[in-house]
């Protein structure tokens, strides 16, 4: 019952909107088709989208600027998965030549350890380069086509010796390649949609701290050095949406099982941290991960619904843990992935200059080492907010806990090194300056309750040279964790160069 009633505070307990520059009727209405009479149609307010949001939903001119207020403008964002509106202007021809759009960038990226007491200090620990390219085209008859991959390789270990470095490390990251999304997307009916491939779907509202978002792995390889939705790695599925009124229903099929990247014995940011190539073999513990096919498949079921001020989601599935735990002991030791039952939901309300967000999900069937055979629940609780009221800035924060029913104390031991209650906090700032050319971001992460148990402050800053060139530099600082991994070591400062074409 207490679970309900969180649930139903969660999803009913706050409110937000970004306010910024004055909007007239006249912006709003720029680029439209305005009748004599002053009415709006609704192909001029629909023209230039690929999909409409709700089809079969009529729409009115108080529809069409809804959530408009005289005095603010609200930001434009892209969100491909959850609207189905996407627009691209960098696709070449025309919409009745229907040709094939290319682009892409190339980086080149440095980091250097600043740390002092770490084996790696003062150190080179990338000096890589990467080359990413995406392919989008319409096929005919309302289908879209999208692929998209990447190459990198980095000289750091050449240049620092490569004998210095385990199998493990060298393996995962002296060079990657890996293709990416790749799927074709369609309507089968006005109200239903079907998409398959390998795709990315953001589950949740959170942008730094992860409940609800688990439909993807992500890439842990280098913890803090980027935001998550730049580590999310595809898998493959069969998506279709369903669309009725102001809801979206969405069912989901994944054959294709992936892990999350972690980092591997012998990283500074693995559980032993640096270490020889003969201790890394002689800890190795083997993996059974799920296998591709309908066997270990994983499904889901969404619902969002999108009304004025707000919004509601509902989630609901089986997947199997991104996290492995140890099963066994000694030879008969083998890491696997638990099978485990998700349902959670999370709202956004939107009021003058600030946007509140909540979350909450419940986990059952999770393992641990330490807990033999027993099966445990856990209770995930978001609450975040940003505040838009400072011209071209953004304040945010994040404190999401963590609980585990039926908790054993057994469990702060290794390998499983877990609390009962478990807390992490996130407060970010960014900000647009010189006629957003200029980027500035900071992020501090903390965990514990009191703040107190490790975490990292990375502070960056991006220059957009001109339309194709940037350039961007930073650093991060970590502080040690109460439980190993210790990152503590791993303070870098780095930089990037990117041209996009």
């Amino acid at each position: 019952m207490s679970r309900c009633l969180v649930l139903a505070l969660l999803l009913i307990s706050a409110t937000v909107t970004a306010a910024e520059d004055e909007l007239s009727l006249e912006d709003a209405l720029a680029g439209f088709d305005v009748s004599e009479e002053g009415e709006l149609a609704v192909e001029g307010a629909l023209e230039g989208f690929d999909d409409e949001p709700y089809p079969g939903v009529d729409l009115s001119i108080d529809d069409v600027l809804d959530g408009f207020e005289s005095d603010s403008r609200e930001e434009v964002v892209d969100l491909e998965e959850e609207m189905e509106v996407v627009t691209r202007p960098w696709l070449f021809g025309t919409d009745e030549e229907q040709g094939m759009g290319i682009r892409g960038h190339w980086i080149a990226g440095s980091s250097w350890n600043i740390a002092g007491e770490s084996p790696t200090s003062d150190r080179l620990t990338r000096l890589s380069t990467k080359l990413w390219l995406e392919a989008e085209s319409e096929i005919g008859d309302g289908w879209k086509f999208h692929g998209d991959g990447f190459l990198r390789y980095d000289f750091a270990y050449e240049i620092n010796g490569r004998d210095q470095y385990t199998s493990g490390v060298l393996d995962t990251y002296e060079s990657d390649e890996e293709i990416g999304e790749l799927w074709i997307r369609g309507s089968l009916t006005p109200d239903l949609d079907l998409k398959v491939g390998r795709q990315i779907v953001v589950w949740g509202q959170s942008d730094y701290l992860r409940v609800n978002d688990i439909i993807n792995p992500i890439d842990l390889r280098e913890p803090g050095l980027v935001d998550i939705e730049t580590l999310r790695r595809p898998v493959g599925m069969v998506k279709s949406d369903y669309y009725s009124g102001l809801w979206r229903w969405s069912a989901l099929l994944i054959p294709e099982n992936r892990s999350n990247l972690s980092a591997p014995c012998g990283s500074e940011y693995s559980l032993a941290g640096v270490a020889t190539q003969s201790k890394c073999d002689s800890d190795a513990v083997p993996s059974d991960t799920p296998g591709d096919g309908l066997d270990d498949a994983e499904y889901a079921l969404s619902a969002m619904g999108r009304f004025s001020g707000w919004d509601l989601s509902l989630y609901g599935g089986r997947f199997n843990y991104g996290t492995a735990y140890k099963d066994g002991t000694g030879l008969s030791a083998v890491m696997r992935n638990a099978r485990i039952n998700h349902l959670g939901g999370a709202v956004n309300i939107a009021e003058g200059s600030w946007l509140w967000k909540g979350e909450v999900a419940v986990i059952d069937g999770l393992r641990y080492f330490n807990t033999g055979a027993a099966e445990k629940s856990r209770l995930d609780i978001l609450l975040g907010g940003e505040y838009r009221g400072i011209t071209d800035t953004t304040l945010s924060f994040e404190v999401l806990r963590r609980h585990i029913n039926s908790y054993e104390s057994s469990l702060v031991d290794g390998t499983d090194y877990v609390d009962e209650n478990s807390w992490q906090s996130v407060f970010a700032y960014s900000r647009e300056m010189y006629n957003e050319t200029l980027h500035l971001k900071g992020v501090l992460l903390r965990n514990g309750s009191s703040l107190d148990d490790g975490g990292y402050l990375r502070l960056s800053a991006a220059y957009d040279l001109d339309d194709n060139w940037s350039a961007t530099g930073g650093g991060i600082w970590y502080d040690a964790a109460k439980y190993p991994p210790n990152w503590g070591d791993n303070d870098r400062l780095f930089i990037e160069i990117r041209r996009d074409f």
